[in-house]
């Protein structure tokens, strides 16, 4: 029998709330990544600025998590900290629409990620927690944030066809809001769950050569990801393309997204988290190399899209698979926070202010094809490192 979640909440309802707060996450980011970058262009900042601007949200996550993830993890109050980063983070967005200049939106950016960062991370161990108590399934209560940012793709470039991108800020204001209201009625997992363990401490676990090669691959693929991330919009409008065609280009790479989180856990199980992970990053190498060539030709850019499944569906559930396995349960917190300070907060810093300056000095197609080189290493990384007799060792 499934037992049941703190405060009598059946675990069917634990799980829709977990799935919630995932889906009002991923609709904010399914409103930034492909629209935020042509809000600023709307407002006259220029491809390196923007650039500027992305990679400092990307540079707030490379120490804030660890910090957070320190804090959650050293007090025992994660759901707490949730909640009121998620409430920072909907009242701190207000300065975005408000910035009037490059120094004063970098200022807003900042401010908007001191709370921010503390929210995901966290929300990820505290969900492991939950469903290692429940018995559900990890990817099958993601996936609904994958449902989430293609709702949110699809309806708003269908919206900006027809009304101002200067509601955009507003909206995200909103859906941060919904997350809000769904973390203050999550439950704290029951005293215990995720209790401190024994086990190696942090730098002795992150001076195992399998950690350092998962964090190389977890960077490498980030960096890759950067330009996609921050200019993919802007390189569509750039052949033509518009922004109702541009939400349905990403909309179609998340739905398949989703369609594979319904089968990561047994794909792991059946060919291993190392193939798995070797083929994510190998297709994340091919899905950039061939972008220049095919964003002309719609049904290989339909087919290069379509690669979103593995490069990033597959990608991620191999990477919260051996983050879970390499790191206790009381550097859980931690070991989620390093996943997005030196994936997406180094390498994507990294690269969002790279991807701006190659766009302005080389051209947007040089943007992809050094990405694919990126994604190459950490195949290569992915294959000889993260060998399964070490993750267990």
């Amino acid at each position: 029998m499934i037992p049941e979640p703190a405060d009598g909440l059946s675990a069917a309802r634990l799980h829709r709330r977990l799935a919630s707060y995932y889906a009002g996450f991923y609709s904010v980011l399914g409103a930034m990544l492909p629209y935020f970058g042509l809000w600023l262009a709307a407002r006259d900042y220029s491809p390196a600025q923007i650039g500027a601007v992305l990679s400092v949200h990307g540079a707030m996550r490379i120490v804030l998590p660890l910090f957070w993830g320190w804090v959650a993890d050293r007090s025992g109050q994660r759901l707490r900290l949730i909640q009121l980063a998620t409430v920072g983070s909907m009242l701190s967005f207000l300065a975005v629409p408000m910035a009037d200049g490059f120094a004063q939106m970098v200022a807003a950016i900042v401010l908007f990620n001191l709370a921010w960062n503390a929210t995901m991370p966290q929300f990820e161990a505290l969900t492991l927690t939950h469903l290692l108590r429940t018995g559900g399934d990890y990817s099958r209560v993601r996936l609904w944030g994958s449902v989430g940012f293609v709702a949110a793709v699809i309806g708003l470039g269908l919206l900006f066809d027809r009304v101002s991108l200067e509601w955009l800020p507003w909206i995200m204001f909103g859906l941060i809001g919904w997350m809000a209201v769904v973390a203050l009625m999550l439950p704290a997992p029951p005293a215990g769950d995720g209790a401190a363990q024994a086990g190696d401490g942090l730098w002795v676990t992150l001076r195992r050569p399998v950690v350092v090669a998962l964090l190389a691959v977890c960077f490498l693929s980030q960096l890759s990801f950067a330009p996609y991330y921050s200019f993919f919009s802007l390189y569509l409008e750039h052949y033509g393309y518009g922004k109702g065609i541009t939400g349905l280009l990403w909309a179609f790479g998340v739905v398949i997204e989703i369609w594979i989180f319904l089968y990561t856990g047994a794909l792991i199980q059946r060919f291993g988290a190392r193939p798995m992970m070797t083929f994510a990053l190998a297709s994340t190498a091919l899905r950039w190399g061939m972008l220049p060539i095919s964003i002309e030709w719609m049904p290989g850019l339909l087919f290069l899209q379509a690669l979103h499944m593995s490069s990033f569906g597959v990608f991620h559930a191999c990477a919260i698979h051996f983050l879970h396995r390499l790191f206790p349960a009381r550097l859980q917190g931690r070991g989620q926070a390093l996943y997005v300070s030196v994936g997406f907060g180094l390498g994507g810093a990294i690269g969002a202010a790279l991807s701006g300056l190659i766009w302005d000095w080389q051209s947007p197609d040089a943007l992809y094809l050094w990405a694919a080189v990126a994604a190459s290493l950490g195949t290569v990384i992915a294959w000889f490192g993260l060998r399964e007799n070490q993750v267990f060792s």
